[in-house]
């Protein structure tokens, strides 16, 4: 119940601070193309997502979270998928994404050195991946 419903909604109230829009632009300035966001939430970083992207696909664990994201997503100019739970395994090939993107999640993770590997696994060579870490001021 806690993991699923209570915290969900804590992370939305508490990161949709102001504090936390400098962290969240900087951290999306530079997507491009496909983008696989982990831990997207309730889609907070929607609104810092820059022109031009082709898809997000989002890995995260809480239904929760999906049904707090929904009106966001749907007001996204860029298709959002949802494409998973579990950033230790993402399902998504091998050099599938051009860019992913994590803020304030991996810490999160219980595998620290999986998700990381995943991450360059499903990158395509010379693309990018953004996070953003526990403080706001973090960069």
């Amino acid at each position: 119940m806690y993991r699923d419903q209570v915290l969900p909604r804590g992370i939305d109230l508490v990161l949709s601070g102001r504090e936390f829009a400098g962290p969240r632009a900087r951290a999306a300035a530079g997507l491009e193309g496909e983008v696989l966001e982990i831990g997207f939430g309730s889609g907070l970083n929607i609104p810092f997502y820059p022109a031009g992207l082709k898809r997000v696909r989002a890995v995260d664990p809480a239904p929760a979270g999906r049904r707090l994201a929904a009106r966001r997503a749907a007001a996204c100019p860029v298709p959002v998928e949802y494409a998973g739970s579990d950033a230790q395994a993402l399902p998504v090939g091998d050099a599938s994404v051009d860019s992913v993107l994590s803020t304030w999640t991996l810490c999160t993770v219980p595998d620290a050195a999986r998700a990381p590997a995943e991450i360059v696994r499903v990158l395509r060579p010379r693309r990018r991946a953004a996070f953003r870490g526990a403080r706001p001021d973090a960069r």
